[in-house]
């Protein structure tokens, strides 16, 4: 959907595709090159970016801009380069003032609520699968370091499973959303979310 916008847009001669290596995400197991050049007709360059490290160090939330925070604190966790930047977009299509913080894993969005506090942020956006720690690890090493009380969590998923959506819940989730391939979908969903955060 944010190939199809920016083609309506401005309309290119050609497409240049940066990506991580095949493989790093379920959207280049796809081969979203071939892909996006057979859908919009257009000749794609693919630059390839070197691979990532077999055991990524936490890292700790990355400010979505460096202004000040205003509105709802959306904390977004989540490895996925691709999937962090799809759900930027769907998020700023909202009305809603927030800021938006990245961290990406379990780890660091921990080590972001025990610098800033529980109080700095309204919604958590969890991923479950990332590496250093993941989603269920985040929930369930939260329940003991941080009291997650006064924060919704909402769990983004790609995950279907019943057995998932279960554990996630009886860790306290506020909801558990699936990823959706429709993107105008995903956007009322995302503004919803922040809709009654602020409320």
């Amino acid at each position: 959907m944010a190939i199809r916008q920016a083609v309506t847009r401005t309309d290119p001669d050609f497409i240049i595709l940066s990506t991580l290596p095949a493989g790093t995400s379920r959207w280049l197991k796809m081969d979203l090159p071939h892909r996006v050049e057979r859908k919009f007709g257009r000749p794609v360059e693919h630059i390839e970016a070197g691979g990532p490290t077999d055991a990524p160090a936490p890292r700790p939330a990355e400010a979505d801009d460096a202004g000040p925070d205003i509105g709802v604190m959306v904390l977004l966790v989540e490895d996925d380069p691709q999937d962090v930047e799809l759900t930027k977009l769907a998020l700023e299509r909202s009305s809603v003032p927030h800021t938006i913080r990245v961290a990406r894993n379990g780890a660091s969005a921990l080590e972001y609520m025990r610098a800033n506090g529980v109080s700095s942020v309204d919604v958590v956006i969890l991923d479950l699968k990332m590496p250093v720690l993941d989603g269920f690890g985040f929930l369930e090493q939260a329940q003991s370091d941080v009291d997650l009380g006064s924060v919704d969590v909402v769990v983004l998923t790609t995950s279907s499973h019943e057995s998932d959506r279960a554990r996630a819940h009886d860790l306290g989730v506020a909801a558990y959303m699936l990823k959706v391939p429709d993107f105008d979908e995903f956007c009322h969903a995302m503004s919803g979310l922040l809709e009654e955060a602020a409320g």
